[in-house]
């Protein structure tokens, strides 16, 4: 079973009520939402919404007790607000955004995520949909992966990285691109000196940050919902200002509550 991180700090930020509506916009494993159903009753209701259509069937099986109190869709983090408009579920009183990857994710070779075990480099959330990461690094020059990996990874010596990845191409798999970057990115502490590198191709693969950028204006406008004391963000990227962990120049009076590691 899928525990998911930081569940009671979630609960304590969302606070929810018998008869709330919620949006889990990172659905993963369904451990969030299954929180939420349970200290919602009676008539709680939550929409999870994820990318990846494995996290939408594995969180259906767990929350299939929950019958019609639950609504489950595939659909991007930025498609999630029209969506809860749509199946008429506002005004919110409560929203979780849980960024990054689940455990499911990484622990299965085959969708590219981790360099723990080989695999096809991919990093896609949607599959068959849009670049792979390895079709984003055969497509690029060295200054557009120099950019990349500042802005999504924050990775020193980039330029070096970036040449070190570009002089390996063709890129196909997890594997290749670890070792292609091992003896030139720099670890930090205990973290592999890929990490940093993986996780800005992710990024951009999925295009996380616009999506993210897109979503939080529409949350914050809109009528009834308390984004103050209703929205849970947890953020595992080092790319913000403040201390919410949003994103660069998004720290105005949007009050939101931020759970960041």
């Amino acid at each position: 079973m899928h525990i998911p991180v930081m569940f009671d700090e979630v609960m304590t930020a969302l606070r929810p009520r018998p008869g709330g509506n919620y949006l889990d916009a990172t659905v993963g494993g369904g451990g969030h939402t299954e929180g939420l159903l349970e200290r919602g009753v009676p008539g709680g209701r939550v929409l999870g919404t994820d990318a990846d259509p494995n996290a939408i069937a594995r969180s259906g099986e767990r929350l299939s007790r929950f019958g019609g109190r639950v609504i489950l869709r595939q659909a991007w983090l930025d498609e999630a607000p029209a969506l809860a408009r749509e199946l008429g579920l506002l005004p919110l009183d409560g929203v979780l955004v849980d960024l990054g990857l689940s455990s499911n994710q990484l622990d299965d070779p085959q969708r590219g995520f981790s360099f723990m075990r080989d695999g096809p480099l991919d990093m896609r959330f949607e599959p068959d949909t849009g670049l792979s990461a390895a079709e984003l690094i055969n497509r690029s020059d060295v200054a557009s992966l120099v950019q990349l990996l500042n802005e999504y990874g924050e990775v020193e010596r980039a330029r070096r990285v970036a040449e070190a990845i570009w002089g390996a191409r063709p890129m196909q798999t997890t594997a290749q691109l670890r070792d292609a970057v091992a003896g030139v990115a720099r670890s930090r502490g205990h973290i592999h000196p890929a990490t940093q590198v993986f996780q800005a191709l992710r990024i951009a693969v999925n295009d996380e940050l616009r999506r993210l950028w897109d979503t939080l204006p529409a949350l914050i406008d809109w009528p009834g919902s308390g984004w103050q004391a209703c929205s849970d963000y947890i953020s595992f990227f080092g790319g913000s200002d403040c201390e919410t962990g949003l994103p660069r120049g998004f720290c105005h009076e949007s009050g939101s509550t931020g759970v960041r590691l």
